[in-house]
């Protein structure tokens, strides 16, 4: 994922609903290095498939991207 996308991906993002005490820049230093490290991931992947095979899999992608933002909205350990 290029950097210089990152700050539209981001503008005008809902801060009500971060729970009190987190730095919302540090939140969203992990989600980006989330997101690259994902796109890494699948770009490795995806390597030498064709465009209608990588399509096919984005359902899949898009779930699984879906249940890492849930680990992540939720955090990991219980308070």
């Amino acid at each position: 994922m290029k950097n210089d996308h990152l700050p539209n991906f981001f503008e005008g993002i809902d801060t009500s609903k971060v729970r009190e005490g987190v730095d919302i820049n540090k939140a969203i230093e992990i989600i980006t290095l989330f997101l690259e490290g994902l796109s890494n991931k699948y770009l490795n992947i995806f390597k030498g498939q064709s465009a209608d095979e990588m399509l096919g899999s984005m359902d899949k992608l898009i779930v699984k991207c879906n249940e890492y933002f849930d680990i992540l909205k939720g955090g990991i350990y219980e308070d």
